[in-house]
């Protein structure tokens, strides 16, 4: 069993909404024990119990999500019973039994259905990987074909001269801003370093309230500040370029993992509350607003690089990780 597993949090611990800290989401998950005070069942009872709720259960359907590494009966082990040996259904499994047959009566199938799992419960992060490293490589090369456009990035001069290459934004308010953070997030990307005088200090602490009409006083603009440079300096000191962080995820530790799936979490509950604020219609950004899976995976063959729901998804997954790997104690939004 990979150490991973031997620490999965129980799907019946759910994700704070009190304004707790990652760490103190993370301390529950850590310390309550699995699967406490409930008992196995048998497969006919969960395919029974299944069936009851309206939900379409098979004990071959379950036996091909075991094949698929979607579940395992003895989560939160990733081992199986064996051949032979009739299988007994944690109270963790018998969750996420039901989570795979809900997901499946709203139409989620294929790469996209691991993903959510992950997100809901957090066990499978091996079984995930290589999907997020090939996400976020490909991510990151259509990055740098938009970047190579019209001409050729072979120096830092080039890659300088591309972020200041801003027209549209002449004679706005926050022009420097927006200048100092395309050069910052340009030499990050393509070096892991920065080049010239790009921050996105200002960026951030300014120009991004004021785009998302949220007053800040002077005392919060000063602790703006302060995350905000522990926020870059803290990515500076990873010095990653953006085809490295698909072999870097390999290397993060299970606590690590586990604060980047609250860190997605929380990146979700902001886009909700902003679009609520904005009175947008619909606040699920999973769902882009309440899109179905089709209208969904249509708009995604058309962005560019043709990426795939799963493979965005993914890659949104690499960058809650990358965030959580530098980012303080954030607090909850809701």
């Amino acid at each position: 069993m990979k150490d991973h597993d031997k620490t999965q949090t129980s799907c019946l611990i759910p994700l704070s909404q009190n304004g707790e800290s990652i760490s103190a989401c993370l301390a529950k998950r850590v310390t309550l024990p699995h699967n406490h005070g409930m008992d196995s069942i048998s497969t006919d009872e969960l395919v029974r119990r299944l069936q009851a709720s309206g939900l379409p259960a098979t004990a071959e359907k379950l036996r091909v999500d075991v094949h698929r590494g979607l579940l395992s009966p003895l989560m939160p082990s990733s081992e199986t019973p064996g051949r032979g040996t009739p299988a007994r259904w944690s109270p963790m499994s018998v969750c996420r039994a039901r989570r795979i047959a809900r997901l499946r009566k709203r139409g989620v199938n294929g790469h996209v259905l691991p993903l959510l799992l992950f997100l809901e419960d957090g066990w499978g992060w091996d079984a995930i990987l290589p999907d997020v490293q090939a996400a976020v490589t490909k991510s990151a090369a259509v990055d740098r074909r938009h970047m190579n456009q019209l001409k050729r990035i072979q120096s830092e001069d080039d890659l300088l001269d591309k972020a200041e290459d801003i027209e549209e934004y002449y004679g706005h308010p926050h022009f420097d801003a927006i200048r100092g953070m395309r050069k910052w997030v340009h030499s990050q990307t393509w070096f892991g370093e920065t080049k010239g005088d790009g921050s996105p200090i200002e960026f951030m602490v300014n120009t991004l309230p004021e785009m998302l009409g949220i007053p800040m006083s002077p005392e919060a603009k000063d602790e703006a500040r302060s995350q905000a440079e522990e926020l870059v300096a803290a990515r500076e000191a990873l010095t990653l370029a953006a085809p490295e962080i698909g072999p870097w995820l390999a290397t993060i530790d299970t606590v690590t993992v586990e604060r980047g799936r609250l860190m997605f979490w929380m990146m979700v509950r902001s886009t909700r509350w902003q679009r609520r604020r904005a009175h947008l219609p619909g606040s699920n950004p999973l769902t882009l607003g309440g899109e179905s899976p089709q209208a969904i995976a249509s708009y995604f063959r058309e962005s560019q690089g043709r990426f795939t729901a799963a493979q965005m998804l993914a890659t949104v997954i690499a960058l809650a990780m990358f965030m959580a790997s530098i980012a303080g104690d954030l607090p909850n939004l809701e």
